[in-house]
């Protein structure tokens, strides 16, 4: 048996990779730019206040596009940047996951945030309500209103 990261790894993996009853790769529906996120934007705004912090410096979380590409973006009010990295946001069991690439952490990001985020980190991103959503990542959570 290998390491417990190691483990956690391969369970990751394991999880990312959507399979239909017949054992073949399910479809997903999946946005790389703000074009493509029209389908997907149902239910996602491009910008989250969280309403979960205890510190009274909300995570500020933006979907942009920079050439082309979807950005997804983690602020911290009154601090800085947290995280930002170019995203593949695919629809996958009532959540949206957004696969982060190119991640560049801020000096604001927390020191078990940047442990456990790895160089490719899943943000899953659940709704719970017209204008609320959950985010979470190995290390975190945290609950966010939609912002105009």
């Amino acid at each position: 048996m290998g390491t417990p990261r190691s483990v956690l790894a391969a369970l990751l993996l394991t999880a990312l990779v959507p399979c239909n009853a017949g054992g073949q790769p399910a479809q997903q529906e999946c946005a790389t730019s703000l074009a493509a996120l029209a389908s997907l934007e149902g239910w996602l705004h491009r910008t989250w206040r969280e309403t979960s912090m205890t510190d009274g410096k909300p995570l500020v979380v933006s979907l942009t596009e920079e050439q082309g590409h979807l950005h997804l973006s983690f602020h911290k009010t009154g601090e800085g940047p947290w995280a930002r990295g170019q995203a593949r946001l695919c629809r996958r069991d009532g959540a949206v996951e957004a696969q982060l690439s190119s991640v560049q952490l801020g000096p604001a990001a927390p020191w078990l945030l940047r442990h456990s985020l790895g160089r490719s980190p899943l943000f899953v991103l659940t709704r719970q309500g017209s204008s609320t959503l959950h985010i979470s990542a190995p290390g975190w959570s945290g609950s966010f209103t939609a912002s105009p």
